[in-house]
């Protein structure tokens, strides 16, 4: 894959690889804010539902 997911939280950035569980990320009891994505790959209907799913993910993270 070549999507780099990138949440910030304060001044702190996680960098997250594709799949990888955001659950419980924080910086100095802040949960992360934002969320910045680069994308550099093409998806077909089934790879860009699975990426959809997942960013769906991150942003409940981001809502907890």
């Amino acid at each position: 894959m070549n999507t780099k997911y990138t949440l910030i939280a304060g001044v702190k950035e996680f960098e997250l690889k594709e799949n990888q569980s955001p659950n419980g990320l924080r910086h100095n009891d802040i949960r992360p804010t934002e969320l910045k994505i680069e994308v550099n790959e093409s998806f077909d209907r089934i790879g860009l539902l699975h990426h959809i799913n997942y960013l769906i993910t991150l942003s409940k993270a981001m809502a907890l």
